[in-house]
């Protein structure tokens, strides 16, 4: 057998076997990316939990007629401030890949729909404590997902 045929062998199986390595690291990478997505997407789910929660304070401030109109104005300056800054994190979160944007659409589009009801009538904005231009991503949202 000739030297040259059996250096060509070598490279070739040496080529295989690169190739293999190349497409193992990647599946790899990828495997590793969704298990992060997924991971960061149930402990936005979970934050979403606690959030509701901490609303749920909020709105019983907001309803106690024995409280100040000045407490209750605070409290649901709070609360909007705390729902669309939640939404702004999310909205980063997909524009960056970082979440699967399908999966949280089937978890957050329903909501999304209140939130925008929301967002529109907001005493943060009519008050002019922030400007609606200060949530783009919550802007993007709405436009993406056609809510």
């Amino acid at each position: 057998m000739d030297i040259n045929i059996l250096i060509v062998l070598i490279q070739s199986i040496m080529l295989i076997i690169t190739t293999v390595y190349v497409v193992l690291v990647y599946r790899t990478l990828r495997s590793n990316e969704r298990l992060n997505q997924k991971r960061l997407f149930n402990e936005i789910v979970k934050q979403e939990r606690e959030l509701r929660i901490n609303l749920l304070k909020y709105r019983d401030i907001i309803n106690d007629e024995n409280l100040k109109e000045k407490r209750r104005r605070e409290s649901k300056l709070d609360y909007d401030t705390l729902l669309f800054n939640y939404y702004e994190f999310l909205a980063i979160c997909l524009r960056r890949n970082f979440v699967n944007e399908k999966d949280a659409m089937l978890f957050f589009e329903e909501s999304l729909k209140s939130v925008k009801e929301m967002f529109e009538v907001s005493l943060l904005f009519k008050g002019g404590y922030a400007k609606k231009e200060d949530y783009k991503g919550v802007h993007w949202l709405f436009k993406r997902w056609r809510i």
